[in-house]
């Protein structure tokens, strides 16, 4: 059993296809719990993954750790992003009832705020809107590598990071509760990111013991509780879908369940979690268009699916494959590439 940091762990690139078959089934098919399980779901992976690149990094050094990660991040995230506005606004020219304010739209998705720009109110991005949980991570990865070279700097280990941790768990909680019912508690970095400090948990957890593995029993059960959070909405919703898909990462992680992750190594649907980048953006326009154009969620599902994912698959190949070749260099080798190729929505 291949694990984790011995290069490309494709039961991950499973549960990234299974995000986002999630998103796009909530966005063609009006099966709004489906989306948001799928989003916490990237958000727990982003997390683990981006923590484990940093904490393969500390020891270079803050002067050359930060320069270079954020180029990387740049390169990984704003290619395709770019491509993405290109297209959106060609179709909000075509179509001019489609968003009567583009630039303002493109604007904010561009700058990473679309998050806040919807959870104040402000009304923008609208067919763009889906920008607001790569505004939530990108918000993430600024703060997030600060906070642990801190506390690392600061003679904290594991115990150290994992309370730092909790707390700001517990920041999210308070921030959710405090917000109920309102835009801002699906939106914003302070309300939504208790997903992403999970994800730091697992990583922190497992470097520490690298030996960690889950009953099958575990697994088992947190598969089916992701399955039920599918499809059946609650009030409380993202206190446990959460901590759902954190279960459910580890319990892949440590292998104990081979039959999911035979599974989740299919190569439809690991190919499907690499591209999962360009489809999560690619996707949600066309998906309104369709709907607004009358078409039932089937029918929707079907067109937008069949738009996006050919050219999610020609943007990986010819735009974010090469850049992200190019500004790492083929002599690192593939394992870090790999993973950073992976640690996005």
């Amino acid at each position: 059993m291949q694990r984790v940091g011995e290069g490309r762990f494709e039961p991950l690139d499973g549960l990234r296809g299974i995000a986002v078959l999630a998103v796009l089934a909530c966005h063609t098919s009006n099966i709004p719990e489906a989306g948001r399980i799928g989003v916490d779901l990237f958000f727990v992976l982003s997390g683990f993954l981006i923590t484990d690149i940093i904490a393969r990094g500390y020891d270079d050094g803050p002067t050359r750790f930060f320069p270079g990660f954020f180029k990387r991040r740049f390169f990984r995230l704003y290619p395709a992003l770019i491509l993405a506005c290109l297209l959106y606004a060609g179709l909000a020219t075509a179509f001019p009832w489609f968003d009567g304010d583009a630039p303002r739209s493109v604007a904010a998705s561009l700058m990473m705020v679309s998050n806040y720009t919807q959870a104040a109110g402000l009304g923008f991005p609208t067919g763009f809107g889906h920008t607001w949980s790569l505004a939530t991570e990108w918000q993430f990865y600024l703060l997030w590598p600060v906070v642990y070279f801190a506390v690392r700097s600061c003679g904290g280990g594991t115990r150290a990071l994992l309370a730092t941790l909790a707390v700001a768990v517990v920041g999210v909680w308070t921030s959710r509760y405090a917000t109920h019912d309102t835009i801002w508690n699906w939106r914003s970095l302070d309300a939504r990111g208790d997903g992403l400090l999970y994800g730091c948990m697992i990583a922190v957890t497992l470097r520490a013991v690298p030996s960690f593995k889950l009953p099958a029993t575990v697994t088992w059960a947190a598969t089916a509780g992701f399955a039920c959070a599918l499809f059946v909405p609650s009030t409380w919703e993202h206190y446990w879908s959460n901590a759902i898909s954190a279960v459910l990462i580890l319990g892949v992680i440590g292998g104990s369940a081979t039959t999911l992750n035979d599974a989740l190594s299919l190569p439809a649907l690991t190919y499907l979690g690499r591209i999962s980048y360009g489809l999560y953006l690619y996707h949600f326009p066309l998906a309104a268009i369709f709907y607004v154009a009358g078409f039932g969620p089937l029918e929707n599902f079907v067109l937008t699916a069949g738009i996006s994912v050919p050219l999610s698959m020609l943007s990986w190949r010819f735009l974010e494959r090469p850049i992200l070749e190019l500004t790492r260099g083929r002599g690192r080798g593939g394992s870090a590439g790999l993973r950073e190729a992976s640690a996005s929505n």
